[in-house]
């Protein structure tokens, strides 16, 4: 709870009443497997997911085509966004990809921690904000970059952590580009840094 405690502490100074009442309303700490299934399609999606270690992939499907839409690696927040706040069914599939550690609170109890504490709603404002500038540069570089630019812009912008541990085919659905297009890209990067 320490690096969850840290990294909201960033944003917002907590006082000791505030974080007792966010830890009370905390799930038990969760340890799971790679493959496991946090959000399946067209479940509707009821928690929020702090990653203390681990990785995890947000995807949908097209055609039958996997498309990711974001990893998520330690001290990050995970969820199906679009389902949390819609109360709809999910389009999207909340995976993990090596054994995580998660933290979960339901979008309920968030939701009354924001009516007592109203820190946490200036919070949740400041975390939805910053989802939307990524969600919005990604965008951008999708529809304007060309393939190698768009790999350059996606080491520079992630953690080495998902640059490392996620398979090549799922960083290449995530650019939108063929992973042999991805490969040929990378082997050239490695080239000029040697």
């Amino acid at each position: 709870m320490n690096q969850l405690k840290y990294l909201l502490d960033q944003h917002i100074n907590f006082n000791l009443e505030e974080w007792e009442a966010f830890i009370e309303l905390c799930d038990p700490v969760l340890t799971l497997p790679p493959k496991s299934i946090l959000t399946n399609f067209h479940q509707r999606e009821t928690k929020i997911y702090f990653i203390k270690k681990g990785l995890l992939r947000l995807y949908y499907l097209e055609e039958g085509k996997e498309i990711n839409v974001s990893f998520v690696t330690d001290n990050q927040f995970a969820s199906s966004f679009s389902s949390l706040i819609t109360h709809s069914p999910s389009l999207e599939a909340l995976i993990t990809i090596e054994e995580s550690t998660l933290i979960s609170i339901s979008y309920e109890k968030l939701i009354a921690l924001y009516l007592q504490f109203p820190k946490f709603e200036r919070f949740g404002r400041i975390f939805t904000e910053q989802k939307y500038l990524c969600i919005a540069t990604r965008n951008r570089i999708l529809q304007s970059k060309k393939a190698n630019d768009k790999y350059d812009d996606f080491v520079k912008s992630h953690d080495s952590k998902i640059i490392s541990n996620v398979p090549q085919y799922h960083i290449a659905s995530y650019l939108g580009i063929e992973p042999e297009s991805l490969s040929r890209i990378r082997k050239k990067s490695l080239n000029i840094y040697q």
